[in-house]
Parts: structure tokens; sequence; C-alpha cells
């Protein structure tokens, strides 16, 4: 074979092999179209609502609330309570009707289920009641005045039963507490669902409450209503003094 026939065959394998080469590499066009943050895209977590399994997305199962956490106050349609039978034992504003029964209906919508205010026979309250004056009283406003049936109370000898949870620690016993018409936490920053569903306690035998512990009391004293505002806030209402703790459970 001479010189010029072998170099025609070399250029001839050169050709073929880079032919080769090239169908094996992915054409220009398709790479181009991958994006440059392909990889990262692979490797980063997916959102958090596809990691989460199917069942989370159909259940109708409502997680329950959180005991900590006191459900906000709402609004309740007033239903004026049947009075047949019951005697008027005061008519002017707040009217009360004392029922068979020993119940007091005060302002037609409420009902206080006994008691005369007396140190012997105190108002058994209800939060009910209390709650009734969130609605009408804006502290924004320089006149604002709790209704009659509230300004009643102050002066009178009650009976409550509430939650109270120490989250504190402090050191002895204290004789203030909180008590709540729902399990709240008692710290001092921690919003209550509103301010009418809370009482100041004032206990005459000072009392220590275990961190954390769960306390249900009934609490009987004098009550006083008095709200206090600063700013233009409500910072509370009621308070029970010179009281007595009459029943509890933890």
């Amino acid at each position: 074979m001479g010189m010029k026939s072998f170099w025609s065959l070399m250029v001839l394998l050169a050709l073929a092999a880079g032919m080769i080469s090239h169908q094996k590499k992915e054409p220009a066009s398709v790479r181009m179209r991958i994006p440059n943050d392909a990889y990262r895209l692979v490797v980063e977590d997916p959102p958090v609502e596809q990691m989460a399994p199917a069942a989370s997305k159909t259940s109708d199962t409502a997680a329950p609330p959180n005991p900590a956490h006191a459900v906000p106050a709402a609004p309740k349609i007033l239903v004026p309570v049947p009075m047949e039978g019951g005697t008027v034992e005061r008519d002017e504003n707040p009217r009360l009707v004392r029922m068979k029964d020993g119940s007091l209906v005060i302002d037609q919508y409420w009902t206080i289920p006994g008691g005369e205010g007396t140190p012997e026979r105190p108002y058994l309250l209800t939060w009910d009641l209390l709650l009734s004056g969130q609605s009408s009283f804006d502290p924004a406003k320089p006149d604002a005045q709790l209704p009659e049936r509230l300004k009643f109370l102050d002066g009178k000898h009650v009976s409550i039963k509430g939650y109270s949870l120490k989250s504190v620690t402090s050191g002895g016993a204290s004789d203030e507490f909180l008590l709540n018409d729902q399990l709240i936490d008692n710290c001092p920053i921690c919003l209550t669902r509103s301010v009418f569903a809370t009482v100041l306690v004032k206990v005459k035998t000072p009392e220590v409450l275990e961190r954390g512990v769960i306390n249900v009391f009934t609490v009987r004293g004098m009550f006083k209503v008095q709200p206090s505002i600063q700013a233009g806030f409500l910072l509370g209402v009621f308070y029970l003094n010179d009281a007595e703790i009459t029943s509890r459970t933890h």
C-alpha cells in the first residue's frame, strides 16, 4: 500500500470515529433546555403540603382545642327567661323576679340560681351574667357605664365557681389569684378570652398554688365591681375580697 493510500485510510477512520462519538452525545438543543438550577431543584425538599399524607387532606376531624388557650367569648342570642309564677322582688333597674325554686331572674335574660346577697346566703353567680357587660361597655368612652345589673352586685356577698392555674413559681403562699370561667394560663401577660370572664380573688387565708396544677375553686366573699381603665384599655372589672374557698378539686 502506498503512502497516499495509507493517509486516505487514516482520514476515513478519523471521520468514522467522529460520527460515532457525535451520535453518543446529546443534541445541543436538548442540553440547552435543561435549567441551570436543575440539580438544586432535585435536592431541595418538596413543599410541606406535598409531604403530608393524603389522609390529612381528607380528614374531617378537627384537632381538639388546646385547653391552655381560652376560646373567645362570642355574643349569645338572648332568650327571655320564663317568669310565670314569680314574685317581683325589685321593680326598678335592674328588675328582679324571685322564682318558686329560689332562683332570681335579673333583667329578664339572666338567672342567679339562688341566694340573697348576704354573708349567710350569698348570690350564686353565673359567668353568663358577668359576661353580659362586655357587649355594651366601651372603655374608650369617657362616660362608659356598666349595666345596672352588674353595678347592683357591687358590695353583695357572692359565691362563684371557676378555674385557676398557676404558671409562674413564686415563693411561699399567696393571698391573691385569678379565677376564670375557662381553663387558661394565668400568666401576667396572657390574654383571657374576656376581662369580664375573670375575677381577681383575695382570700383571707393565703394559698400555696402548685405550678401547673389545675384548680377548680368555689369561692365566696364580698363582690366588688370597679372597672380599671388605663390608656383606654380595660384591665379588670370584678374583684372578690375577704374570700374563702368553700370547695376545691384538681
